[in-house]
């Protein structure tokens, strides 16, 4: 006779894997290929092209000519700094998926969040109202997905399609290429 725990149903953290790998074999990759979205990814090219971006970011940072106040990642940051309590800002995951780069998944995220490291300084006054931090995942994580993505598919495609590419492909990026 097989003991209670020989009997037990699998767990969800055996069964959420295999959903998750399903998920993206069946669903997730043919709409990845059908768009034209990578399957792999060429982690250095990223740090390359954020590189030969650096005056785009550096004045983006500091509010050149006010290139970000029509940005839709920081005006989404602000409004959610202005809800009770800092609204998502306190750390949850209710916002994970609006700072993701898309396609680039969490490698990618990683790898951008590193370049930036190295690359950029940003000062609280010029963050301000956001922290350094806040200002650089909340905004300049996504801002690097949509201009990778427009580098990506080329002169012909429009900013609004690069942003919808970014939230479409946001799950396939974090089942394709996970931080680890």
């Amino acid at each position: 006779m097989l003991e209670a725990a020989e009997r037990q149903t699998p767990t969800a953290s055996i069964i959420a894997p295999l959903c998750a790998q399903h998920e993206l074999e069946d669903l997730l990759l043919p709409m990845a290929i059908r768009n034209g979205w990578p399957q792999e990814l060429d982690l250095p090219n990223i740090e390359h092209r954020l590189k030969a971006k650096k005056a785009f970011f550096e004045a983006f940072i500091n509010n050149e000519e006010g290139i970000r106040d029509g940005n839709i990642f920081w005006m989404n940051a602000i409004a959610q700094l202005a809800r009770p309590h800092g609204g998502a800002l306190g750390g949850t995951f209710t916002t994970f998926h609006l700072t993701q780069p898309g396609y680039y998944g969490e490698q990618g995220t990683r790898k951008i969040h590193d370049t930036f490291y190295r690359l950029l300084q940003i000062s609280p006054e010029s963050a301000d109202p956001l922290t350094p931090l806040q200002l650089m995942d909340l905004v300049l994580i996504p801002e690097a997905g949509v201009q990778l993505i427009l580098d990506d598919f080329g002169n012909g495609m429009e900013r609004a399609t690069a942003i919808a590419t970014m939230y479409e492909s946001g799950k396939y990026g974090a089942q394709m290429f996970p931080a680890e």
